[in-house]
Parts: structure tokens; sequence; C-alpha cells
């Protein structure tokens, strides 16, 4: 598979490699894996916790807000309060990853 100058993998990327493996259309493959990625936001807006048995936990962290500094000139900012996502693996995961 050939990957961009960044090296990320795209959701189009997953769909062509998917569509290789298995034989179907990519315009089905790019809707079916949007429809994922957006059970899985929803999941999070609603509950704050996705579990994916053998992959990981996605978790929704309700950060406050804080002041922060500016380190080159010092001066002081507040920063808003936001929702952040965090990502714990499985041990699984780290497993094959760590081959």
């Amino acid at each position: 598979m050939k990957r961009t100058k960044r090296d990320n993998l795209t959701k189009k990327e997953i769909g062509k490699a998917i569509s290789f493996k298995t034989g179907l259309p990519t315009i089905f493959l790019d809707k079916f894996i949007e429809d994922i990625f957006e059970i899985i936001i929803e999941d999070l807006n609603k509950h704050s916790i996705v579990k994916i048995k053998n992959f990981g936990t996605l978790k929704l962290l309700n950060k406050k807000k804080r002041i922060g500094r500016n380190p080159i000139d010092g001066k002081v900012y507040e920063i808003s309060p936001r929702n952040s996502v965090v990502f714990r693996p499985s041990k699984i995961l780290k497993l094959k990853v760590n081959k």
C-alpha cells in the first residue's frame, strides 16, 4: 500500500486495503468506514467511553478551563474548557505491535 508523504493512514487507504483483500467496491467501503467513525463518535458523546475488544478503549475527557503561559514571552492566557479523546490500547494490540 502506497503511503502519503507524512505517513498518515487515511480512511481512503483503509478502504482500498479492505477492497484489495475482500474484492468489495471501494465506494461501498468508504461509506462503511465513514459510518463506523460516526457510530464511534456518537457513542463517545453519549457514554464518554467506547471499548473495542482486542483493539483498545477510547475515553472522552472533560478538561476544565485553566491558566496557561506562552513560554516565549511569558504572557498569561486562559485556556477554555474542552473535550479531549484519549486512546488506551488493549494488551493484545500492544503485544501485536511489539512482536
